[in-house]
């Protein structure tokens, strides 16, 4: 199913195959909300406080459509989060579930990372549970997509179309890691690229110039080459 928010009160599914559209209407506190990620069913929604979106002034929340439950994530409200490399790592109600925010000044070789990993219970709870960590990697530029959790960790796809690792320890010393291999599968100029989980496999998807093509690869982990995908057999992306 594809999801989207249609109106300011309004999540829309469709069918893509079939084509067909349900709407429901949304709670109140996600009015105006934008989606900033999905997992299992729940949606990570960004929403404006008091028409100072554009000023990085949000609240978020997760949501999951199809039994309205609404979870109110974590805030800090010192440092805007960027929401456009974010994700989390599973189900919100578990206590397992960490979300990741990425972000990076393009003047700048560091990059921060900033996760948290405790949900409030209550919408008027004042909580700042994000932790930050900063690492020096002149040559990751981060894409407009999210990162994918995936077998431990989360991994990202670059701009140029590398492969980055960020792993978050127990005991707090988390790494980051941009691997030599896979190279880039794509040799032609594109204008977007994503990375999707699917049946337990890393896939990357690739969109060209003016939306002329789409590219999919699915890694090889053991000699770790991006190997093209012709069908997707009864999946769809």
């Amino acid at each position: 199913w594809l999801v989207f928010f249609e109106k300011e009160s309004v999540c829309a599914f469709i069918d893509p195959k079939h084509g067909d559209k349900y709407i429901i209407n949304l709670p109140q506190v996600l009015k105006g909300g934008i989606i900033c990620g999905s997992k299992d069913g729940w949606l990570l929604v960004a929403v404006a406080e008091k028409s100072h979106f554009f000023l990085g002034e949000k609240l978020t929340f997760f949501f999951n459509p199809f039994t309205q439950a609404i979870l109110p994530l974590a805030e800090n409200m010192d440092r805007a989060l960027d929401f456009s490399c974010i994700g989390f790592s599973s189900s919100p109600p578990s206590s397992e579930c960490v979300v990741v925010n990425l972000s990076k000044h393009e003047s700048d070789a560091k990059f921060v990372v900033e996760y948290s990993s405790s949900l409030g219970q209550d919408l008027d709870e004042d909580l700042d549970h994000w932790h930050e960590n900063e690492f020096n990697d002149a040559d990751f530029s981060f894409n407009n997509n999210s990162p994918i959790f995936y077998r431990g960790a989360f991994y990202c796809l670059g701009q140029k179309g590398n492969l980055g690792i960020l792993k978050l320890n127990d005991d707090g010393e988390n790494t980051w890691e941009v691997l030599t291999k896979p190279k880039s599968p794509c040799m032609s100029g594109y204008d977007q690229n994503y990375l999707v989980e699917c049946d337990g496999e890393l896939f990357s998807v690739f969109v060209g110039n003016m939306r002329k093509w789409v590219q999919v690869f699915k890694l090889n982990e053991s000699k770790m080459p991006w190997i093209r995908v012709e069908n997707l057999g009864n999946h769809m992306f």
